[in-house]
C-alpha cells in the first residue's frame, strides 16, 4: 500500500490462475480439453473521507491456452465505486467497463468463444422522510456487444422506485416499479428482432427476518413486456405485441457463528445472445460459506436455472455444483482452489441451444499490497 495525502491509498494486486477445462467451447459432440492460464496485474485506488468513500480498480488480464493458441487474448477491466451516506439520504454509484470471450448455456460457438464487450453504470438514493418512511430511486444503464456478427448484444436503462416502510426494527415493508427498455443490437438481423420496454412492480421485504442471523431481500410482482412494431419495408409490418408474467427476487442469508448460507430464487425476463429471442429465466442456488479453521475456509454452491425461449420449441435446463477451498495466511495473499461441474439440458439444438457437460478444475493465487 502506498499512502496519497490523508485521504488516499493505492495497492497493487494480481492474480494468477491454472485451470483446466474438459469442454472449452461447452459443445455436445465435438469435447475439447485445455488449460488455461490467466494473470491479472491491476491497481486499485481507494480516497475519500468520512462519509464520502471511493474506489477505482484496473486490471490488464493475460490469457494463454496450452494447445488451443487461437484462443489467446487479453482483456481490460475498469471498476469504480462511490458512496455518500449522510444521516436521512445515502447515494451509491457505479461504473464498470469488461472485456471476456466465454461460450455459455445460452449460446456457444463451434471452435471459437462468444467475444464481448460489458459497460455499466448505476445511481441509486435513499432518503429517509421519518424514522418509519424512507424512498429509493435510481437510474442503471447497461450494455453489451458481441465482436461476432451472428450474436445479439443489447442496450438498456431503467428506473426503478421503491417505498419503505418500517414495520419492526430492521426489518422494512418494500413496494416498489421499475421501468426498462432494452434495444436490441446486431445489424444483421436487426429487421427481424423487436426491441421491448418492461413494465414491472412488485411488494416485498428487507432487512431482518425476524432474527438478526436471518438476513433478506425479497421481491415479488408482475411483469408486462412490450414488443414496439418494425417496419420490414416492402415485407411489412412485424406487429408490436405484449406478454406478461410472474417475476420475483429472493435472497436469504442465515449468518453462523462459523458459517453462511444464501438461498436465491430468482425469475426475470430476458434476451437471447441467438437472434435476440426474447426468454424468461427461472432459478434457485444455495450457496455456503464455513470457516475451517482461522487461516482456512470452504465453499461450496448448488444451483438449477430454467429458460423457456418466446417464439421457439426450446427449453434449457441447467445443473450447477461447486465446491471450493480457500487458504489465507495474511491479510495479503489468498490461494485457493475449486471444482466445478455443469450440465445443461436442452430439448431443441436446432435453434441453438446447447447441450453439454463441462468440468472445471482451478487452482489460484491472489495478492493485494
Amino acid at each position: 500500500m502506498v499512502a496519497i495525502g490523508d485521504n488516499a491509498a493505492l495497492f497493487l494486486t494480481g492474480v494468477a490462475e491454472i485451470r483446466y477445462e474438459d469442454n472449452v467451447f461447452r459443445d455436445r459432440m465435438n469435447r475439447v480439453d485445455d488449460f488455461r492460464f490467466r494473470f491479472e496485474p491491476g491497481v486499485e485506488l481507494q480516497f475519500g473521507s468520512g462519509l464520502a468513500q471511493a474506489s477505482l480498480f484496473a486490471s490488464a488480464e493475460v490469457v494463454r491456452w496450452a494447445d488451443e493458441s487461437g484462443l489467446n487474448d487479453e482483456f481490460f477491466h475498469l471498476l469504480f465505486n462511490a458512496s455518500l451516506d449522510e444521516s436521512v439520504y445515502r447515494i451509491n454509484f457505479h461504473a464498470r467497463y469488461d472485456e471476456r470471450a466465454t461460450n455459455d448455456m445460452d449460446a456457444n460457438l463451434e471452435a471459437r468463444l462468444l467475444e464481448r464487450e460489458e459497460t455499466a453504470l448505476g445511481v441509486n438514493g435513499r432518503y429517509m422522510f421519518t424514522n418509519l418512511t424512507s424512498m429509493g430511486l435510481g437510474f442503471n444503464y447497461d450494455r453489451r456487444e458481441y465482436k461476432q456478427d451472428n450474436a445479439s448484444g443489447h442496450e438498456s436503462w431503467s428506473i426503478p422506485v421503491s417505498g419503505y416502510y418500517q414495520i419492526s426494527p430492521g426489518l422494512d415493508a418494500q413496494v416498489g416499479y421499475v421501468y426498462r427498455r432494452v434495444d436490441i443490437l446486431n445489424p444483421f438481423l436487426r429487421g427481424i428482432q423487436q426491441d421491448y420496454r418492461d413494465n414491472s412492480v412488485y411488494v416485498g421485504a428487507v432487512g431482518q427476518m425476524g432474527s438478526p442471523m436471518w438476513v433478506g431481500d425479497v421481491k415479488v410482482g408482475w411483469t408486462e413486456r412490450k414488443f414496439l412494431a418494425r417496419d420490414l419495408g416492402i415485407f411489412g409490418i412485424v406487429p408490436s405485441r405484449k406478454m406478461d408474467s410472474l417475476t420475483y427476487d429472493v435472497g436469504l442469508t442465515y449468518n453462523a457463528v462459523n458459517s453462511s448460507h444464501t438461498l436465491r430464487v430468482e425469475r426475470d425476463y430476458l434476451n437471447s445472445v441467438v437472434g435476440g429471442r426474447n426468454f424468461s429465466r427461472a432459478q434457485i442456488s444455495l450457496g455456503s460459506r464455513f470457516q475451517l479453521v482461522p487461516m482456512w475456509s470452504a465453499n461450496t454452491m448448488i444451483g438449477y436455472n430454467r429458460s423457456d425461449y418466446s417464439g421457439i420449441d426450446r427449453r434449457d435446463d441447467s445443473y450447477f455444483l461447486r465446491a471450493g477451498l480457500v487458504y489465507n495466511p495474511n491479510e495479503y495473499v489468498r490461494i485457493s482452489a475449486s471444482f466445478t461441474h455443469q450440465r445443461v439440458d436442452d430439448n431443441d439444438r436446432m435453434d441453438g441451444g446447447s447441450d453439454y457437460r463441462v468440468n472445471i478444475l482451478s487452482v489460484s493465487a491472489s495478492l493485494r499490497y
